[in-house]
Formats: structure tokens, C-alpha cells, sequence
């Protein structure tokens, strides 16, 4: 038998002479060698906040499995943070009052004296128009406890539970940006104080060419807020539903989001009593950046429209 808090170091240097292994950490003792290994497997935490009429829902996925240094652990954890304007108010970034943000971190765990320390090595953040993709690498003291890890960092400190094994339902397929389905919606104020909900559905398509063609619905409803009737309409409110063409390619000089531009080639402008002083549409064009999974339109003018994909065919909220 060993001594109580017989360090590793020390027996390491009995059992491993002559060899060219480095010795454990100065003060790591068997248990917290075994400790470490223990903590292999599957974590989850999670956290919600809310503060200036804005929530906040973060989770983390932990993913720890052994490696061939018996006191390391190698992994990741995946890192979602959902942002919710509770005034529903869109963010200007995503045009919507609710945006995700997500990355990857890749991490080491070694043992160390009380536990473990974990280093982040690298990281990978998913392309937003809300997210500048920048983080800092930082390192903390983990220690377990039946099922729970505490996990403890210079200013705050954070429990982490045994977690299920996950697998994840796929998304539809859905062919590589800007093809595919593309969804869009505001709500805003007229100049007659009604209120006026837009919303947009584009399906998009390229051909082994680079050209670009698609068409999207855009379809309107305006209605007074306090029930009283609007004379061209016959009653509080009314709706109407614009189709239009588009064609375009990819541009020669494009970079690695893709900068693509298009033009509206036709337009189907809906009749409506209430449409009389402008029965036809203009049309219009606009270039396209890929960013992550939206579609950043600028139109003439320095108009500024971020299509995003239709909840069916997004994993920006899985699992949360």
C-alpha cells in the first residue's frame, strides 16, 4: 500500500526510472489521477438570464473521453447561446427579435492537485451577422462529485451534470447557401398609424453553371390597431401577396462568403382596392453575402435585408 498523499510525482519517479516519460504534475496524488479519468463521459450545463428586456439562454455540451496519458482527457463541448428580445423588438443584426449564437472549444483535461485542470486549446464560432466570431481561450479547476463536476475559473465558477447520450435529429437537406429555402418578416408602423406585418418566403436555386434563379412571395397585412374600419378595405384590415423573379451568379471577384448578386426580372403585383395609387412594383436588385446560415441582402440604395432559413430546416435552437 501507498501512503496517504503520496504524490504521484514521487512514485512516478520509483516506477518510471530509466525511462524518458515525464514524471505527473508536482502534487497530484492518486485520487486525483482517478478523479480525472472519472470525469470521461458526457456533461451538460445550462443557464438563463434576463436584463434589459433582453433573455438569455445558454447551454453547453460537454464531450470528455480518455487518451493514451492515462492522467489526460481530450474533448470539446459545444456552446449555444439564444438571445430573445421579451419586448419583441428585432435585433438589428438578424432583423428578428431572436438570434443564436454557436461555436465549438476544444479542451484538455489533465490532472491536477484537488482534481483537474481543463485548458481550452482551440475554437471554431459558427458564422452569425451577430457574432464577430471572437473568444478568448481561458482554463479552469474542475473537481467531481458523485454525478456533478464543479468547474471554478478567476471570477465565477459554473456545475456541470451527467448528460444522456445525445443524438441529434438532422435537419431536411438542404443544398449548400444561397439555394434553398430563405425566410423573412418584419412588423412596423404606417404613416396612418396602422400596424403592417411583412413577411417574405424565397426559394433559391444554382446551377452547375454559377447562375443564380428563384423567385420569393412577399405577402402584407395591414390593420388598424383599434378595430376601426379602413375605408378602401371594407373593414379593419387587409392583405395582399407580391411574386416576384429573380436571376443572377456568383460574382468573379466573390470572396469566401460568396457575394453573389441578383436582379428581379418580373413581378406579379397583387390587386387590392387599397393598392390603387401604386398598382404596379418597381423592380429592384441586390447582392447577397453568405454569413453562416442567413443570407445578407443590400439592395440599391445601401438597403440592408437578412434572410434566414425557416425553422424546419435551421438547428440554430436544437436542444434547447
Amino acid at each position: 500500500m501507498t501512503a496517504p498523499g503520496r504524490t504521484l510525482a514521487a512514485l512516478a519517479a520509483l516506477a518510471l526510472a530509466g525511462c524518458a516519460a515525464p514524471p505527473p504534475a508536482a502534487g497530484v496524488t492518486i485520487a486525483d489521477a482517478t478523479m480525472t479519468r472519472a470525469m470521461a463521459g458526457a456533461w451538460e450545463w445550462r443557464h438563463s438570464t434576463t436584463a434589459g428586456g433582453v433573455r438569455t439562454d445558454e447551454r453547453e455540451r460537454w464531450e470528455l473521453a480518455p487518451t493514451a496519458d492515462w492522467l489526460t482527457l481530450a474533448g470539446h463541448y459545444q456552446r449555444t447561446v439564444v438571445v430573445t428580445a421579451v419586448d419583441g423588438v428585432p435585433f438589428p443584426c438578424l432583423q428578428r427579435p431572436r438570434y443564436a449564437l454557436a461555436s465549438t472549444v476544444a479542451v484538455t483535461v489533465t490532472a491536477a492537485p484537488g482534481g483537474a485542470q481543463i485548458v481550452e486549446t482551440s475554437y471554431q464560432a459558427a458564422p452569425s451577422p451577430c457574432d464577430r466570431g471572437l473568444r478568448r481561450l481561458a482554463r479552469y479547476h474542475a473537481a467531481l462529485d458523485g454525478e456533478r463536476l464543479a468547474v471554478a475559473w478567476a471570477g465565477g465558477q459554473a456545475t456541470l451534470t451527467r448528460a444522456a447520450p445525445e443524438v441529434p435529429a438532422p435537419p431536411p437537406p438542404v443544398a449548400a447557401a444561397p439555394a434553398g429555402p430563405w425566410a423573412w418578416s418584419t412588423t412596423s408602423w404606417t404613416v396612418d398609424g396602422r400596424v403592417q406585418r411583412e413577411d417574405e418566403a424565397w426559394e433559391l436555386t444554382v446551377g452547375d453553371d454559377g447562375a443564380l434563379a428563384g423567385w420569393y412571395q412577399r405577402t402584407v397585412e395591414v390593420r388598424d390597431p383599434r378595430g376601426e374600419a379602413i375605408a378602401c378595405a371594407g373593414g379593419p384590415g387587409y392583405r395582399y401577396v407580391d411574386r416576384y423573379l429573380v436571376r443572377g451568379a456568383r460574382q468573379p471577384d466573390a470572396d469566401e462568403r460568396g457575394d453573389w448578386r441578383f436582379a428581379e426580372v418580373a413581378a406579379d403585383a397583387a390587386l387590392h382596392p387599397c393598392l390603387a395609387a401604386n398598382p404596379t412594383r418597381a423592380i429592384d436588385g441586390a447582392t447577397i453575402d453568405v454569413v453562416g446560415d442567413a443570407l445578407v441582402l443590400t439592395w440599391r440604395g445601401a438597403r440592408r435585408q437578412v434572410l434566414t432559413r425557416p425553422p424546419a430546416y435551421s438547428s440554430e435552437y436544437a436542444g434547447l
